[in-house]
């Protein structure tokens, strides 16, 4: 549980999601966004038949609110084709732009945010500093060890 406590006290001091636009989106797919306050996972990155600019990258969203989507993962063309993209339950899909979307951060990104070794010589000191001045004896168990990792 002091694991978990300590996860959770390092997830809620990270910054919010990033609003920027990832340059490698495909490699998204599967992972989880927020719109507005809803939670959702990209399902789909790339053109949609029925976008005005055949260029445009959209990404399609399995919302975790079922009420949340338009349709199921496909969409209908002018002429009545379908198309498919991805298959979900009807209603709980859409299609969005990425810059409305907040991308989230790993939890390996996230540690090392929080955990960097650039301030390590710092540390140290800072450690040899409080053993120095403490009346107490203080061993800092294992450190040796992981500043090696």
């Amino acid at each position: 549980t002091t694991c978990a406590v300590l996860l959770c006290r390092i997830l809620m001091s990270q910054p919010q999601p990033q609003s920027e636009i990832p340059s490698n989106l495909p490699e998204f797919v599967g992972s989880r966004i927020e719109v507005d306050r809803c939670k959702g996972t990209i399902r789909y990155v790339g053109p949609v038949a029925t976008s005005k600019n055949a260029d445009t990258v959209w990404l399609g969203i399995e919302w975790d609110d079922a009420n949340r989507g338009k349709n199921d993962g496909a969409v209908t063309t002018k002429d009545g084709q379908i198309h498919r993209y991805f298959t979900t339950e009807a209603g709980t899909a859409s299609f969005i732009k990425p810059i409305k979307a907040k991308f989230g951060r790993d939890l390996w990104t996230v540690i090392l945010d929080r955990f960097s070794l650039d301030d390590l010589a710092d540390d140290l000191k800072e450690q040899e500093q409080i053993a120095h001045d403490s009346s107490y004896k203080i061993e800092f168990v294992g450190w040796d060890k992981s500043i090696r990792r």
